[in-house]
């Protein structure tokens, strides 16, 4: 006996050792913790970050065309006259006419050393010959038909552009974090709930089948209760999984790597809805319709960009440079110097790409006008969607005390065989259904809160 009850007791030690420990790994969160680690970790948010950061490099670089280019210039060359005189008749006639030039040269009276080392004589070995030189350059191009203002223009537009995707993606991502911590707090409370409903359905089982053993209730109401019983613990495993699945997307907001499910800490608390605001005046400072607005200003940009093949290109240059046979060369050239470019036909290039531009800038004027109606149509249905679940919330919390007072009242009449077992059934079930109800509906004024403040432009986030 003694060895089975030993055995028993580790058994036991060990079941409540994994459970502890199961517990202990869940961390819970609150909503300030979720906000700090989604901002840091949402990686949405961490790709346009990253491509405001690229504009903002690709806006400085445009400033590069209104200064100078310099460049250095280095370069060493060694040559060697490797002909030889011949011997033979077969001399080559190209050889033997550089030698005839040379001897010409001799009568003349010029004396050969006197020459530039550099200059190639036929017949003669001079060893090598080195050739250092340096320099620098300079050039910059004073007017380019308004081009590089033009693309100065649409850079810092793009900026723009990516500032306000920035902001909308905050948004979305503010969202995101707020319907899944919702949707987390809904699972944990329906767990409870599913728990409350599992233990009650197993009472009303064993009060029914009380009643079928004494004869005072027939088996098909037994069996009814018995397959009751079934169903809430297959809701409340149904719940369970709810809640992993949940934490699954609330990780993912947040930017974490999904282990275990978690648990939050919070309330699914009824929202107030505001006062009906200026539904136009929000969608002109929305961070949709602004982004908009700076494409149709790149656009603006790009046609300037198109327009400038048409006008002169004006520039200027410089170079200094030094040559020597021995370093540091001395100075030996110079050049400065004014180009003026005009392009007089590039098989039609030009046209076309000015007509491109211009059909751009009418797309993103009509993109910018579809955006305003569309985000004013979402924020009233929204808004409207926020009034009609808040106040939903009301009337299923009142249909929920009553069918708990009436369910009070059924119960203490079935067991004094004043109700029969079907009106009970009904009753009960109609309880169930009604806290179901209210829980669900308090979720769904937090989730309509949530994307009203999307679409109103509040982002949650710090």
């Amino acid at each position: 006996m003694r060895p089975i009850c030993f055995l028993l007791f580790l058994i036991g030690n060990a079941y409540f050792t994994v459970f502890a420990q199961s517990i202990s790994d869940i961390k819970d969160l609150d909503w300030e913790t979720c906000m700090r680690e989604a901002t840091i970790g949402n990686p949405d948010l961490s790709i346009a970050r990253a491509e405001l950061e690229k504009s903002v490099f690709e806006n400085r670089k445009a400033y590069a065309n209104f200064v100078p280019q310099i460049n250095a210039i280095g370069s060493f060359r060694r040559s060697e006259n490797l002909l030889q005189n011949s011997t033979s008749n077969n001399t080559d006639p190209l050889v033997a006419a550089i030698r005839n030039n040379q001897n010409s040269t001799n009568n003349s009276g010029n004396n050969l050393n006197n020459q530039d080392p550099s200059v190639l004589r036929i017949g003669e070995n001079t060893g090598p010959f080195d050739r250092f030189s340096i320099g620098l350059s300079a050039d910059q191009n004073l007017f380019a038909g308004l081009k590089d203002v033009g693309e100065l223009d649409r850079t810092s537009s793009i900026v723009r552009v990516n500032q306000k995707i920035l902001e909308d993606t905050k948004l979305r991502v503010s969202f995101e974090l707020s319907s899944a911590f919702s949707q987390t707090l809904y699972a944990q409370a329906l767990m409870d709930l599913s728990k409350i409903i599992y233990d009650r359905r197993i009472m009303n089982r064993n009060m029914v089948k009380l009643r079928y053993e004494g004869g005072r209730e027939h088996k098909g109401s037994y069996l009814l209760s018995e397959a009751a019983v079934g169903q809430a613990k297959f809701e409340l495993e149904q719940a369970e999984r709810l809640w992993q699945t949940n934490s699954a997307e609330l990780f993912r907001v947040m930017g974490r790597d999904y282990n275990k499910p978690i648990r939050v800490i919070g309330a699914l608390e009824t929202p107030t809805p505001p006062n009906r605001p200026n539904m136009t005046k929000i969608a002109e400072t929305h961070p949709q319709v602004q982004q908009e607005q700076a494409r149709v200003k790149a656009a603006q940009a790009g046609i300037n960009i198109a327009d400038s093949q048409f006008y002169p290109s004006l520039g200027w240059n410089a170079s200094v440079s030094q040559q020597d046979e021995k370093w540091l060369p001395n100075p030996r050239s110079y050049s400065i110097g004014v180009s003026v470019t005009y392009p007089l036909f590039a098989g039609g290039r030009d046209y076309y790409n000015s007509k491109i531009a211009r059909k751009e800038m009418e797309r993103t004027r009509h993109q910018l006008q579809k955006t305003k109606n569309q985000l004013t149509a979402t924020l009233e249905q929204t808004f409207q969607n926020f009034i009609t679940t808040s106040d939903n919330v009301a009337v299923l919390a009142n249909f929920f005390e009553a069918a708990e007072t009436r369910a009070k009242i059924a119960r203490a009449q079935y067991s004094n065989g004043l109700l029969p077992f079907e009106n009970w059934d009904i009753i009960e079930s109609d309880l169930i259904q009604r806290q179901r109800s209210l829980l669900a509906g308090r979720r769904d004024a937090k989730i309509a809160e949530a994307n009203w403040l999307r679409n109103s432009g509040q982002n949650l986030l710090p």
